[in-house]
């Protein structure tokens, strides 16, 4: 990721002057392609919130690229942000119904989607339980009270 910084920094360096438009749109593309092989650098190196910038700027010229859609939602999975991932990944099999990679990591995202669900509820469930007994011990204590000194 350091090589991609270094050559986005020397790109941007070296564009100084007015472009035409062809060169315009030359520079915008190569920029493109630098910052989607940055978003898989950082995303190889579990860097997730830096692949996720990467992706994002590279889709900002490229609305519909599918490295970068996929780059994306790679680097959401790592977040733990399944829905935008899998939002992703949607609209990537619906541009290429053929693309595999975007269909197994759709399959592997739900999966996780699911597994972290239940573990959140797990979490929270944990959480309330012993004030959850607490009062339920409290109110049949009460009621034991009452039906012994009757």
């Amino acid at each position: 990721s350091i090589l991609y910084l270094d050559a986005m920094d020397l790109l941007d360096s070296v564009i100084k002057s007015k472009l035409s438009f062809a060169q315009n749109e030359r520079y915008q593309l190569l920029r493109c392609i630098i910052l989607l092989n940055r978003a898989a650098a950082y995303n190889i190196q579990q860097d997730w919130k830096l692949g996720l910038r990467a992706a994002n700027e590279a889709l900002t010229y490229a609305p519909n690229n599918e490295k970068g859609l996929y780059r994306r939602a790679v680097a959401l999975v790592g977040l733990w942000r399944f829905s935008e991932a899998e939002g992703d990944l949607r609209r990537l099999i619906e541009m290429n119904p053929n693309n595999r990679q975007a269909h197994r990591k759709l399959n592997h995202i739900q999966n996780e989607g699911k597994k972290y669900q239940q573990a959140k509820l797990r979490n929270a469930v944990g959480r309330t339980t012993p004030s959850f007994k607490q009062v339920i011990a409290d109110k049949f204590a009460d009621q034991a009270d009452d039906l012994c000194c009757t």
